[in-house]
């Protein structure tokens, strides 16, 4: 995990991939989910939130674009995270190589 960044204004992370999402209940689930998809999509860098998995052309350049947040919930067991589309955060992953 990176951590929790602003994803609001122009849109660090602009892709949204994974849109079902919403039936996925918890940090550790919604992690996986999106873990999943980007695998089999081929992206490293993604960013989760409560509405969609994020990406970008450039999102290992670009997730912290609009900077830190502090508003995302994390699962303390795992440091799972996730964002809330309301306030526009994301919580950012980079896969390893």
């Amino acid at each position: 995990d990176v951590g929790c960044f602003s994803n609001t204004g122009p849109r660090a992370l602009p892709t949204p991939f994974g849109e079902n999402i919403s039936s996925v209940k918890g940090n550790n689930a919604m992690f996986e989910y999106c873990k999943s998809e980007a695998e089999a999509l081929g992206y490293k860098t993604f960013g989760v939130d409560d509405k969609a998995c994020w990406t970008g052309d450039s999102a290992e350049e670009t997730y912290d674009d609009n900077g830190k947040s502090t508003k995302c919930p994390v699962t303390f067991t795992t440091g799972n995270g996730s964002g809330r589309d309301i306030n526009g955060d994301i919580f950012v992953y980079q896969l390893e190589e």
